[in-house]
């Protein structure tokens, strides 16, 4: 029976929690047009102007949940947790929580100078995310029970 410092429960109570934060934070990027600078233009011209900013927030949405879904299944496997686990986790989970960051660079920056820049942060970040994730799950067939 593994004692209560290494069950999984308060590691994947604690992902849950940063990685529902991170998805939550995404959305405040999005700003609805302000009726004041419409100058005269519709409501859903000024809308598909933000359009890049929407589709970063979807895209970045999706991402975190399917890392949120692929660490939730990692879990099944997992039945304690160790120093290694932990510090990878704990990675997987600071590139997650640095994606709205990150979305709001690409947002920010798409179609002007910086842009290049801006998306490889971005893509640097999911490559990030991704790798920790699967040296969590790789690197931790010893916890397994």
């Amino acid at each position: 029976m593994a004692d209560d410092a290494d069950d999984t429960d308060r590691l994947e109570y604690f992902s849950d929690a940063i990685i529902a934060i991170a998805a939550t934070l995404l959305v405040i990027d999005l700003k609805p047009p302000r009726s004041e600078r419409l100058s005269g233009m519709p409501l859903w011209e000024a809308l598909t102007h933000d359009g890049p900013s929407y589709v970063a927030f979807a895209v970045s949405f999706v991402f975190i949940g399917i890392a949120w879904a692929a660490h939730h299944d990692m879990f099944r496997y997992i039945r304690r947790t160790t120093h290694v686990l932990l510090i990878l986790n704990l990675l997987f989970l600071m590139a997650i929580a640095l994606q709205p960051f990150s979305t709001a660079l690409v947002s920010e920056y798409y179609g002007k100078p910086g842009e290049r820049t801006a998306a490889l942060v971005y893509y640097s970040i999911l490559l990030a995310s991704s790798l920790f994730l699967q040296r969590g799950m790789g690197g931790t067939r010893s916890g397994a029970g």
